[in-house]
This record gives C-alpha cells, sequence and structure tokens, in this order.
C-alpha cells in the first residue's frame, strides 16, 4: 500500500475500533463512543448513532434519559467484548482490504453498531459479532448484503432463532449434531408458549423469507408433472377418437381396445414450512458459529 492509501486508511471506523479493542481498553463501549479515533467523519457515535432524541421530550424526565443511554453504552461495551474475542480473525481481515472494502467494512460497522444500541436481547450480540467477523472474512463485502442480514436479525427475537434453530436440525451442515430443540414442543415447553403461537412464529419467519412452504419448492415440478399428464390426455384422446372411429365402421374388426395411458400426476406440493436458502445462509453466518 502506498502512502497516499496509508493515509487514507487512517480514518477507518474498523481500524479505530479494532485498535481499542486490540490494546484492552477498559470501559470498551465508552471509548468506542467518545473516543478521538472517531473524528475523522465517524462522530455519529457521539451523536447521529446515538441520538436519542429525548432533548426533545422533557417529560420523560431525566430518569429515562440516562436509563436508555446506559443501555446503549452497555450493548455497544458487550459487542466490542464479544468483537475481542475475535479480534485476530478481525484484524486479519481488515488488514488484506482494499480501501474500497475498508470503507463498506466501515459501513457495516456503523449500521451493526447503531443496530446493537437498540437491542433488549443481550444474546443477540454475540450472534451480530458473529456475523460481524464471517462478513468480513469475504474477500468482496457487499454492503446490501450484509444490510438485510443485520436487519434481519434485527427483527428476530431469541423465540424467532430458536424456532429457526429448529429448522436446521436436518440440514447437511447439522446432520448428526446435537440439537437444541427436537421438536416444537421443547420450544413450547421452554417459552411456555401456546401451539398457535408457534404457528404464528412460522408464518413470521416465512414473510421475513427464512422459511419457505414445500409448495414454494416443489411448485414447478409439480406443474411439469401437470403438463405431461395433460399431453398424455391429449394423446389418449385422439387415440379414443380412431377406436370411435374403427366401432362405427362395419369393415373394421375391433377385437381389443387399448387401455389409456394417462394418469393421475403425483402431486408433492404442500404447506409445510422448510428452511429456505436465505434462511440456511442467514443461520451459517450469524448462529451456527455458536452452537
Amino acid at each position: 500500500m502506498d502512502i497516499q492509501k496509508k493515509d487514507a486508511a487512517k480514518g477507518f471506523l474498523v481500524e479505530n475500533v479494532f485498535g481499542f479493542l486490540i490494546n484492552g481498553a477498559s470501559e470498551v463501549g465508552k471509548q468506542i463512543i467518545s473516543q478521538q479515533g472517531l473524528d475523522t467523519g465517524m462522530e455519529m457515535l457521539g451523536g447521529v448513532a446515538l441520538d436519542t432524541g429525548l432533548g426533545f421530550v422533557p417529560v420523560v424526565g431525566n430518569a429515562v434519559s440516562s436509563y436508555r443511554m446506559n443501555r446503549k453504552i452497555q450493548n455497544v461495551e458487550a459487542l466490542g467484548k464479544e468483537l475481542s474475542k475475535r479480534i485476530d480473525s478481525l484484524q486479519n481481515s481488515i488488514n488484506t482490504m482494499e480501501i474500497e472494502d475498508k470503507q463498506r467494512a466501515d459501513a457495516i460497522l456503523d449500521f451493526a453498531l447503531v443496530s446493537v444500541e437498540s437491542y433488549t436481547q443481550e444474546e443477540k450480540i454475540t450472534y451480530l459479532a458473529n456475523g460481524i467477523d464471517l462478513i468480513f472474512k469475504n474477500s468482496n463485502i457487499s454492503y446490501d448484503i450484509s444490510y438485510l442480514y443485520i436487519n434481519t436479525l434485527n427483527n428476530l427475537t431469541i423465540l424467532d432463532i430458536s424456532v429457526l434453530k429448529l429448522y436446521t436440525n436436518n440440514t447437511y451442515a447439522n446432520y448428526g449434531k446435537p440439537h437444541e430443540f427436537n421438536s416444537y414442543q421443547d420450544i413450547v415447553d421452554k417459552f411456555n408458549i401456546e401451539y398457535e403461537q408457534y404457528q404464528g412464529i412460522q408464518s413470521n419467519l416465512y414473510r421475513m423469507g427464512i422459511l419457505e412452504t414445500q409448495t414454494d419448492r416443489s411448485i414447478e415440478k409439480d406443474l411439469s408433472e401437470i403438463e405431461k399428464t395433460v399431453k398424455t390426455i391429449e394423446k389418449d384422446l385422439k387415440n379414443i377418437h380412431g377406436i370411435i372411429g374403427d366401432l362405427i365402421n362395419p369393415k373394421k374388426n375391433v377385437n381389443r381396445i387399448p387401455s389409456l395411458s394417462a394418469k393421475l400426476p403425483k402431486i408433492k406440493s404442500t404447506d409445510r414450512y422448510v428452511i429456505s436458502k436465505f434462511g440456511r445462509e442467514f443461520y451459517q453466518y450469524f448462529i451456527s458459529e455458536n452452537e
């Protein structure tokens, strides 16, 4: 890397944040939020990212303002600690990135930091750190795909993730491994929910594209089978027309009527939920390493 590129790299958010982690800074959350390493165009961690807007709602009071700010700091600090566990891998990824990749990595890390502030379930922070690590390992980082993955995690609860885990039991990656949940009943019992609520979670994961139905997966094959059957029926109808002509023709001696070849198509489409390709990829990036 030439001198100009080295100078450009000095202001990268990823460089500054990981620098805090490498140096073992105490109170990582406050360090990330307030230290001078974020003053090169990344002051949003002290402003936009932590812009609670509470100054405009004085009725809420200082207690709520303090509570929310403390939660934000605690969440950022928890993410920092989780990233610290992966610092060697993260630093190696950053060291091999070109300038353009570091710019995308900055945007991804910024979005992750903004996202984690609002987390109310601390268990999700581990998943977020794992996703960041694996995303940065990619040789060609895509901000759009990374945003989709992180935003998906933002909108999931631990209960949602537990249902997702259940649907990964039969995937190739998890074949033969012990499973946290072996049936929906395990989830119903652990979270003390009704089966109807479990079904609601299934529907939510389906709307998010994490699950699909067997109908979605098999409908193209089913339509192909139906098309073949229709063509066979058309052929049989032509044969029937010819046979009728032979039967009414006194000059024809018909001893045997051939059987029809058309059979009912075997429809495989059902409404049973299965994990989608997107669901498998999301699981592999964010969840599987923590199993």
